[in-house]
């Protein structure tokens, strides 16, 4: 059942996302965004996260932290990304259409984009929603989202901390499909994975923030 899901999954990605012969990378969609490496140089520091665990039997906090290097909250920094536009026109006149769902600009990929991560903030929401002490930072964050809504910013998700959701599709997978990935992915059958999140500290050791969330800005 697992191996026939993962088939599944990979065979949806690979006709969404390429033409022709899909196990081709030359004919992915991917391939006409270009980003180039940020411009960032400074306001970056060693913070401390610990991880929380919640399944159905109980909530608790491992007794160890982690300590990373990470940018500091609004600092501000640039990146080059460019869709080729041109490109992706030839590509379609010689080795066929990609999928008519797929964005056709810079703005639509953002938007899309910015989509799927209110999708997994909602998730989010959900599993600390009645867990006392993290609603309250998470609802902060929601209320900064329909800011950026307001400015025109879109929401993304980078490096390192935001789990099996942030970093794949697995969030928009049914439950039933979930529940059978977590045979494998966990050790807590049954449940629907993850049951982990990480969250930076304060000196009392109490979650205040999710993190690698940042707004986009296209200029």
């Amino acid at each position: 059942m697992i191996k026939k899901n993962l088939n599944d999954a990979t065979k949806i990605l690979e006709s969404s996302f390429r033409v022709g012969n899909f196990k081709d990378a030359k004919n992915d969609f991917l391939k006409f965004l270009k980003i180039s490496d940020t411009n960032f140089t400074d306001k970056v520091a060693i913070l401390a996260l610990s991880v929380f665990v919640s399944n159905k039997d109980s909530f608790y906090q491992k007794n160890f932290n982690i300590f990373f290097e990470a940018i500091l909250k609004n600092a501000e920094f640039e990146s080059e990304v460019k869709f080729d536009e041109e490109g992706l026109k030839l590509f379609e006149s010689k080795q066929g259409r990609f999928d008519n769902n797929l964005p056709r600009s810079l703005e639509d990929i953002f938007k899309m984009v910015d989509e799927f991560y209110r999708f997994v903030i909602s998730k989010e929401l959900e599993y600390i929603k009645n867990i006392k002490e993290k609603k309250e930072f998470f609802q902060k964050l929601t209320n900064k989202i329909e800011k950026i809504k307001a400015e025109k910013g879109y929401i993304m998700h980078i490096g390192y901390g935001g789990g099996l959701n942030a970093m794949s599709v697995f969030s928009v997978l049914s439950d039933n499909v979930k529940r059978e990935f977590a045979k494998v992915i966990t050790k807590h059958p049954g449940t629907i994975p993850p049951i982990s999140r990480r969250y930076l500290i304060d000196e009392e050791e109490k979650p205040i923030s999710p993190i690698g969330w940042i707004k986009v800005e296209l200029r």
